[in-house]
């Protein structure tokens, strides 16, 4: 795909919202497994290769195709074009939803913590194409200023830009916060579900 075109998508508001996408013409899309709703009958659907818990949609077809996909519970889709995000987002696994190829995701942190259910995953997206994030419950986006320093529930960091400085602490409690320091936008979610 020409770096100049993009993939057209819509999001569709609602108590769970949808997402309305135009797969690329031989193109691939990954989503949450489960995130399925409909699509058009040249896309296959094959559990993902790169990622455990997506699955990749391929658009067998020379034309872009729909595809449509929701999460399973109540929250926010939100869109990052990043060609506006040259420097790179990361994102939790609980939050990445879909991406294009072309969004270029790799794994950056792995961990199993006790009291969180299933493996506490960071992936970074730098390059090109669409990253959709899900935010269970209610979108907290905030701004950090150089050296503002904030401590957040490590499930509630859904998104942050990759300007954000990053420390995993656990507290006297048990529970588990992650440490930013800014500068840079973070997106929390109300209702962590990892």
């Amino acid at each position: 795909m020409d770096k100049s075109e993009q993939p057209r998508f819509r999001i569709v508001e609602g108590t769970s919202p949808a997402l309305e996408f135009e797969c690329p013409a031989n193109g691939n899309v990954t989503a949450a497994k489960g995130a399925f709703l409909a699509k058009a009958p040249a896309i296959s659907v094959t559990p993902s290769q790169a990622f455990e818990g997506f699955d990749t949609y391929h658009n067998k077809s020379d034309e872009a195709e729909i595809l449509y996909l929701s999460p399973s519970s109540t929250g926010s889709l939100l869109a990052f074009d990043m060609q506006l995000h040259q420097k790179g987002l990361i994102l939790s696994q609980a939050s990445l939803f879909a991406t294009t190829d072309d969004a270029g995701i790799s794994l950056l942190l792995d961990l199993n913590l006790e009291g969180i259910d299933g493996p506490y995953r960071l992936y970074q997206a730098q390059n090109d194409g669409v990253i959709v994030a899900f935010m269970s419950g209610d979108l907290f986006p905030l701004t950090l200023e150089a050296d503002d320093c904030l401590q957040v529930d490590a499930r509630a960091l859904a998104a942050m830009e990759v300007s954000i400085a990053f420390e995993l602490e656990q507290l006297d409690n048990g529970q588990y916060v992650a440490s930013l320091t800014g500068p840079g936008r973070v997106w929390l979610q109300s209702m962590p579900t990892q």
